[in-house]
């Protein structure tokens, strides 16, 4: 599935490149996140990396410009600026809803 987009925590986010059903694959997402605006706190189950394309965020990880938080750990990021931010994910597609 590319194109979108996909409604995620009360805001839109566009797949890039779907990486399939395959262990290992990745899939890579674009993500506009409007000002103080954040997913709740949650675990992943396995890794995600983000870069910060346009923006500042807060989180519970060292970002800036780019994390790759582990797997298992919670964890919550927050826009904090006060224009959207713009992200690039890359996860498992098992992590994708």
């Amino acid at each position: 599935m590319t194109g979108g987009p996909i409604h995620f925590t009360g805001k839109d986010m566009w797949v890039k490149l779907a990486g399939g059903d395959l262990p290992g694959s990745v899939t890579v997402l674009e993500d506009i996140t409007p000002p103080q605006h954040g997913p709740p706190l949650r675990t992943h189950p396995c890794e995600e990396g983000f870069y910060i394309l346009e923006g500042s965020f807060c989180s519970s990880w060292q970002v800036s410009p780019s994390a790759w938080p582990p797997a298992a750990v919670s964890g919550r990021e927050q826009a904090a600026t006060d224009g959207a931010v713009e992200l690039g994910i890359a996860t498992d597609q098992s992590n994708f809803p």
